[in-house]
């Protein structure tokens, strides 16, 4: 099954349970699947791709999609950071047989607590994930057909989710807003790679802002000093972890972005005084 390896160690994990091998492959300077690495992956043994959409920025699904009808190729989306993105007008977790999205607090609709939900126009999907949700028992007969999980959703989650979803519009416009703030203040930084793309086709949700530079690690102290928090997702590759028993894919693009990516204070919550502030002391930063 082949996937990136610049993503949260769970998407990885997932193959590895169901008892698949993957097949770790490079992104591209949008921090997503490179379709062009993905062909050459491909092999016989091949059964599935695990795009992620990372960032809040979907893959370019058209030209993945296509390689899966020609290598008769099952893809499921790892959608968790993009939920209302699009890509030529077609939104995530809708080109696959499946979409995964997560509801983690972080998440731009974040629930209380942990949850996630499934998105699938296939009923055979649809009533296996179900079942799967309820240790593989369907409750109507009592009969299982699955060894599945304790996976239910509680209550308080769907209630919380529920309230918020009808806000989800407006946070994703606000968060769009935001992303143009940074984008004005940090222009013209020569270290700098900000995270604006071709938005042609794209429409970007900016889950994370998520910038790349050099002189990440001293960036992030002088941030720190200022009392700007940031993340950095990953600052080591995958394959790195012992314990994982990943083997190494030697994935120039990833290796580099693990060193060089830092993601500054992006939310519904996030305001314009805060980012003015963090581009101030950025700014402050490079003109030492």
């Amino acid at each position: 099954m082949i996937t990136v390896a610049h993503t949260f160690v769970a998407t990885v994990s997932a193959i590895i349970h169901c008892g698949a091998k993957p097949i770790l492959v490079d992104v591209r300077n949008d921090y997503n699947m490179d379709p062009d690495q993905v062909e050459r992956a491909i092999t016989p043994k091949t059964k599935a791709l695990l795009p992620v959409h990372l960032n809040g920025r979907v893959c370019e699904m058209d030209r993945i999609m296509a390689l899966a009808d020609k290598y008769e190729l099952v893809v499921i989306e790892d959608a968790a950071q993009a939920l209302g993105a699009t890509y030529k007008g077609k939104k995530t977790g809708s080109f696959g047989i499946a979409g995964c999205f997560s509801f983690y607090p972080f998440k731009v609709l974040g629930g209380f607590g942990d949850g996630g939900a499934i998105t699938t126009n296939d009923p055979d999907v649809a009533r296996m994930a179900s079942l799967l949700r309820y240790n593989g028992e369907d409750r109507e007969t009592g009969e299982y057909h699955y060894h599945g999980y304790t996976a239910l959703l509680d209550n308080v989650q769907a209630a919380v989710l529920d309230v918020k979803l009808r806000y989800l519009p407006q946070w994703i416009e606000y968060r769009r807003k935001i992303a143009a703030c940074y984008r004005q203040g940090l222009e013209g930084i020569a270290e700098l790679q900000l995270p604006h793309f071709s938005e042609k086709h794209h429409f970007d949700i900016f889950q994370n802002y998520v910038i790349k530079t050099k002189e990440r690690d001293r960036l992030r102290e002088h941030l720190k000093a200022q009392g700007v928090e940031t993340l950095v997702h990953w600052p080591k590759p995958m394959w790195r972890h012992q314990g994982l028993a990943l083997e190494d894919p030697h994935l120039p693009e990833t290796e580099r972005i693990c060193e060089e990516v830092i993601s500054l204070p992006m939310s519904a919550e996030t305001t314009q005084e805060q980012v003015e502030i963090t581009v101030q002391c950025i700014r402050e930063f490079f003109a030492q």
